[in-house]
């Protein structure tokens, strides 16, 4: 039997921000995060990072405020985020690599 998650590659980590427990974020170690709805089981927006070869997903946290968050890569770099909704309801994420 096959199940399609695993063709997004191992996870990495899994984080909650501390304004809203609704929603979890899921890191693979391919580069990939999902933006997860833990009451309706569903996936609400999924980003692909561009890595470098050979370089994984090791960590992921929330700010303190609950509105941004830091990844963190194997080879040391990192990226720092933000999720927001535009006007017609969809989720927008914004990265910046340090």
């Amino acid at each position: 039997m096959s199940f399609p998650q695993y063709a997004l590659g191992p996870v990495s980590f899994i984080c909650a921000s501390s304004k809203n427990r609704r929603l979890r974020m899921i890191g693979h170690e391919r580069g990939i995060l999902k933006l997860v709805a833990v009451d309706a089981l569903k996936v609400e927006a999924i980003y692909q990072l561009d890595l470098q070869e050979g370089e994984k997903l090791t960590t992921g946290v929330y700010s303190p405020s609950g509105l941004n968050f830091a990844v963190g890569t194997s080879l040391g770099t990192v990226y720092l985020g933000n999720f927001k909704k535009d006007n017609y309801g969809r989720n927008i994420m914004r990265m910046s690599k340090l």
